[in-house]
């Protein structure tokens, strides 16, 4: 028996903090921003589409500013594209 792990909402706010810890994201406010973005679909019906459009968009635009590392980009991006997929 193989046992999938489970990714949810509330474990991409904690992975933003851990991330923000190691200085993997970069201010305050970046880790706000993003942490807002998810609780926005922690409290939509149509979660999913809020998702995609706000937080991946946040953390595109993140990225692109320097203001998260590529691996907190990935780490969350895989969060994201985990929590979507199943």
């Amino acid at each position: 028996m193989i046992v999938q792990p489970t990714i949810t909402l509330q474990d991409i706010l904690t992975d933003i903090d851990k991330l923000f810890s190691l200085g993997e994201i970069k201010t305050v406010g970046v880790r706000d921003s993003l942490k807002s973005k998810v609780n926005d679909a922690i409290t939509s019906k149509n979660w999913k589409k809020v998702l995609t459009s706000a937080f991946v968009k946040e953390l595109n635009f993140q990225l692109s500013k320097n203001r998260i590392t590529q691996t907190a980009y990935d780490v969350l991006y895989k969060d994201y594209q985990w929590i979507i997929n199943n």
